[in-house]
């Protein structure tokens, strides 16, 4: 089941596991410190003390959740019981075990006794493993999956069933059928045509139906049950069209299934005063905060730069910025001085032979990139937002893919929507599929979506995925 999250779906079971996780560790820690649990070798504080302990339960918990979410774990694709998921949830809290140690030597002011951090973080580790064994098992059953009813058996219908076996995860939707609503030839599996020839209310309540996806293009020939439609809509039967799902199911806006009016009457696609001076306070705050931890990072990598091969430490490079002009782009130089002596932009399928040893390293861990920090600082881009163009390629690609001139609405991201979903355009081919996961990140803006975003970041950061 989704549930609209200022204007972003979120998973209700994904949802409610972070918050019974929450409510494990911060009780972990505060039984920890409040208890003689924590404290075996001398006598407990006493458990009246409660404002000192509260914050430090508040971020134990705060600090352990971040770091979970950092390796995907609240990920809903990532809820799926294979041979890793375990494996991913042990190392989380490891890390996350860790991150807590260090960050109570630093502030000592909020720091936990260590008998104590050690008691909250056993019973913190038992509590989250029970809890993550309990959600995949109560979430594994059909009650947790939407019964889905497609109006329409051809070709719209026939994505949506490939849709349904290609989801991974829990929580996810069931395909109860596909109601054909003409007499053209079917694009969908004879195994899933309602056959039955009662009306669409009477179908609705034979298969508990949840949500009904019109999955037709042409609805103006009079083949759509507009009166069965309303009727079921009035009783709380979800209605939503094959594009808005597709939306909402993969954070893409299909560009093969939308029109121009589609997007100009569907909600969404609202940046208003107040959205950008909040966007520009947290690309203000983020990049200064991040340029001050990875400085020492940063000067180690501008050594090795000018120590492996000759040339300048900075790759200065032309990228199309918001409303299309033109501004010059920091990176860190991980290519030979002379890779692109005759002046021709290439792919990044194209970079792997001219990559200097230091250059693959620091692409494959996004090192590369902590100088456009400075990019951001100066107003050139925004941390997260769609990922940056050479002048030539945006206007090839302009040309070719519809809409792709939307995405220059607001400022390019070091990071994206689409650029945590998909590796770098290795061709002219992936452009178009970047493309889909920028116009859902223009439509659905939003600070907790750019917070996501960052979270997601940091899991690929973490496993160097998706480099080029």
């Amino acid at each position: 089941m989704l549930v609209p999250v200022l204007r972003y779906h979120l998973h209700v079971s994904v949802i409610a596991l972070g918050a019974v996780e929450a409510f494990i560790l911060f009780a972990a820690a505060y039984l920890a410190i409040t208890t003689g649990l924590g404290h075996p070798f001398h006598a407990a504080p006493d458990p009246q003390a409660f404002a000192p302990v509260f914050p430090k339960a508040a971020v134990f918990t705060l600090a352990m959740l971040c770091t979970i979410a950092a390796f995907g774990c609240y990920q809903h694709e990532a809820q799926n019981p294979d041979s890793g998921y375990y494996a991913r949830c042990i190392r989380s809290f490891a890390v996350g075990a860790l991150g807590v140690t260090v960050l109570f030597q630093a502030i000592p002011a909020i720091a936990v006794e260590r008998d104590a951090l050690t008691v909250a973080l056993l019973l913190g580790f038992l509590g989250y493993m029970t809890a993550r064994a309990g959600f995949l098992r109560l979430v594994g059953t059909p009650t947790w999956r939407r019964r889905v009813l497609v109006l329409g058996a051809g070709h719209e219908a026939a994505r949506v069933c490939e849709l349904e076996r290609r989801q991974s995860g829990a929580d996810g939707f069931q395909v109860v059928g596909c109601m054909p609503l003409d007499a053209s030839p079917y694009s969908v599996s004879t195994s899933v045509i309602v056959k039955e020839s009662a009306s669409l209310d009477v179908i609705v309540r034979k298969f508990q139906v949840d949500e009904i996806v019109v999955a037709v293009r042409e609805r103006r020939r009079g083949h759509l049950p507009f009166a069965d439609l309303l009727v079921n809509k009035i009783n709380g039967t979800k209605i939503i069209d094959s594009a808005t799902f597709f939306e909402r199911e993969t954070g893409r806006v299909k560009l093969d299934a939308v029109n121009p009016s589609w997007l100009i009457f569907s909600d969404g696609f609202r940046v208003g005063v107040a959205r950008k001076v909040v966007k520009r306070a947290f690309d203000v705050i983020v990049s200064s905060t991040l340029l001050l931890m990875t400085l020492p990072m940063m000067v180690m990598t501008a050594i090795l730069v000018v120590l492996e091969s000759p040339g300048p430490v900075f790759c200065r490079q032309p990228r199309v910025g918001q409303r299309g002009r033109v501004y010059e782009l920091y990176k860190f130089r991980s290519m030979h001085e002379n890779a692109e002596a005759d002046g021709a932009a290439r792919w990044a399928a194209d970079h792997g032979a001219r990559c200097t040893a230091v250059g693959r390293i620091i692409r494959k861990w996004r090192i590369d990139e902590l100088p456009q920090l400075i990019n951001v600082l100066r107003g050139d881009m925004s941390f997260v937002g769609p990922q940056p163009e050479r002048p030539s390629f945006v206007a090839e690609l302009t040309e070719q893919i519809p809409y792709y001139s939307c995405r220059h609405t607001v400022k390019p991201g070091i990071t994206g929507w689409a650029q945590v979903h998909y590796p770098y355009a290795a061709s002219i081919k992936d452009p178009k599929t970047k493309l889909e996961y920028d116009l859902y990140y223009l439509k659905y803006y939003s600070l907790l979506l750019d917070l996501l975003i960052l979270i997601r970041t940091m899991h690929i950061v973490l496993f160097a995925q998706g480099a080029r």
